[in-house]
């Protein structure tokens, strides 16, 4: 019941050019120190307060708006959320949010459709309305562009830093193309507004995500064809293959969390591998129906069990895949296993069943629970009666869920990493985190 006042203050800026360097590098080399401190117990996950982020002329707030608690029963075991990408264990509701700023030239973008914007006194309003969401997150930013399509009812949104025409477009045209493709396979979203936002995000943060709304690390923004990447430090630049197929993998991943997590709520504390597992999964399907099997192939070694081998090579041990979040140490080990190996579980279910059952059984899942909670001995039971022989789903369930045969399953590399106490990398790591929290960082 106390009252508390927030603050919040602009990071002074460097030139673009300098910038990108930063936070490029401050990214993917943090990316790497932070799963080798978090497998070697020196750095705490992540916590909830990383939902918030001030930074170059742009706010986020995450979930600040109240919460529809879920029903008692659900909440024996539940504690606070370990990170941006856990989802909050909350019950769908309708939000109508009004928010006023005091200077007119910035762009206010909200979960859910903009239904009225107006300016006054230098300043402006937006209000918005959200159907079915669970929680209401706002971004408050300058010198950001934008950019819609629109396919029958559903509109999506790019907003992206000046500058990043080209990348933007491609943001635009992936989330439009993946939101057709889910909304075909899967069932539509109750939302008709779907916007993705480019963010200057500090080392370490790839995405959050909210309803209705996608934030993307600047990081992933890299555009090799304007005469100021010349300037970009070679390692980027010879990666920048690697960089476009995660950029696009990891929103069309979290897209499909629209789907599994936001419209279909889980139990996120007992059973976090029944969204995201699944949306790891939509990923991977995603890129099989745009550009064919052989790619689809490609992303699922390179994006799924690539993962868990980079896991595993960072001296990670394989566990199961149906365990509480309490129990997971690191946010590399989330994606080995809740992710890689769920995700990799429906890829086996959809073998055994054929597309044709597979697929029915996924719009009839989405259908039933649009807007509810689902746990996971619901799931288990549901997924027996899918169709085909529910002994042999029940053999799949066993194997990759309950059991530790990912090694077996999966593969692991030829060697084991074990990095000195203080090696190069980890250094540059740490230098280019100190540059990169210039350009955001949480608050």
């Amino acid at each position: 019941g106390e009252e508390v006042e927030l603050e919040f203050g602009i990071v002074g800026e460097l030139p673009r050019t300098q910038r990108e360097e930063a936070s490029l590098l401050a990214h993917f080399l943090q990316e790497v120190d932070d799963a080798l401190e978090e497998e070697s117990g020196k750095r705490p996950g992540m916590d909830a307060r990383d939902i918030y982020f001030a930074g170059e002329d742009a706010l986020l707030l995450g979930h600040f708006f109240p919460l529809l608690a879920p029903r008692a029963q659900l909440l024996s075991e539940v504690k606070f959320p370990l990170g941006t990408h856990r989802a909050l264990l909350v019950e769908a509701a309708d939000y109508e949010v009004t928010i006023e700023v005091d200077r007119g030239e910035v762009l206010v973008v909200g979960s859910g459709e903009e239904v009225e914007a107006r300016t006054h006194d230098g300043g402006s309003l937006h209000r918005f309305r959200l159907k079915g969401g669970r929680g209401f997150a706002v971004v408050v930013a300058a010198h950001l562009r934008s950019m819609e399509q629109r396919t029958g009812r559903q509109r999506t949104v790019s907003h992206f830093q000046e500058g990043d025409r080209r990348p933007g477009e491609r943001a635009l045209d992936i989330a439009s193309r993946a939101l057709a493709i889910y909304s075909e396979s899967f069932g539509p979203l109750p939302w008709s507004t779907v916007q993705v936002v480019e963010l200057p995000l500090t080392a370490g943060y790839s995405v959050v995500s909210f309803p209705g709304l996608i934030v993307l690390a600047q990081a992933y923004y890299v555009d090799v064809e304007t005469p100021e990447s010349a300037r970009l430090p070679g390692v980027i630049r010879e990666q920048v293959d690697v960089i476009r197929s995660s950029f696009e993998f990891l929103l069309a991943q979290s897209l499909a969390r629209q789907w599994w997590g936001g419209v279909v709520g889980s139990d996120t504390e007992r059973s976090p591998f029944l969204g995201d597992g699944l949306a790891t999964f939509s990923a991977v399907f995603y890129h099989q129906a745009a550009y064919g099997a052989p790619l689809g192939e490609l992303v699922l070694q390179r994006h799924v069990r690539g993962i868990y081998q980079a896991f595993r090579m960072l001296g990670g041990s394989d566990q199961e895949v149906e365990r509480p979040l309490r129990e997971l140490r690191s946010s590399l080990e989330y994606a080995a296993i809740v992710e890689s190996k769920g995700a990799l579980f429906w890829v086996q279910l959809r073998q055994l069943l054929g597309d044709d059952l597979f697929f029915r059984f996924l719009r009839g899942y989405y259908e039933e629970h649009r807007q509810g909670l689902v746990t996971g001995e619901q799931w288990r039971q549901q997924v027996q009666t899918a169709g085909g022989d529910p002994r042999l789903v029940r053999q799949l369930q066993q194997r990759w869920l309950r059991e530790r045969r990912g090694d077996e399953e999966i593969g692991t590399p030829d060697l084991t990493l074990i990095p000195a106490p203080v090696s190069r990398i980890r250094s540059l790591g740490r230098l280019f985190l100190r540059i990169g929290k210039t350009a955001a960082r949480p608050f």
